[in-house]
């Protein structure tokens, strides 16, 4: 080959080289880590009243469920109105979501279930234990 078929081929090949590091990579999307192992079931224990008006629910004996590695309750959005929220539990047991009115956070570890739901209305406690 003479000198400028070398650097024609020479050519070539580094522009190869740069379209294939320029190619899109395939996306591997793996599902996110589910909640610890054993932490579906039923729970029961108590919701305390930390702080609140007349329409928040009183303190008292709970039961509550946990399932599909998510908690759901809903805190007062002021008089009569409830407002449902969700949060997933995480590999570590933790959870925690709000919607910019109502914060729901807590963590189901080792058999335990310790939550706190609140507003600028309302806001509870829960310790639970879980029962088979």
């Amino acid at each position: 080959m003479d000198r400028p078929t070398v650097h024609r081929v020479g050519a070539l090949l580094l522009g190869l080289l740069a379209l294939e590091a320029c190619a899109p990579r395939p996306i591997v999307l793996e599902p996110p880590p589910g909640p610890p192992v054993g932490v579906e079931g039923r729970y029961r224990g108590t919701a305390r009243l930390v702080r609140g008006d007349r329409f928040c629910p009183r303190s008292g004996p709970r039961v509550y469920e946990v399932q599909n590695g998510a908690i759901t309750l809903a805190y007062s959005a002021g008089g009569r109105t409830r407002t449902p929220l969700t949060a997933n539990i995480g590999p570590a047991g933790a959870f925690s979501t709000n919607d910019g009115d109502g914060r729901l956070e807590g963590a189901a570890r080792d058999g335990n279930l310790e939550i706190t739901i609140s507003s600028m209305q309302c806001e509870h406690r829960w310790t639970m234990r879980k029962v088979p």
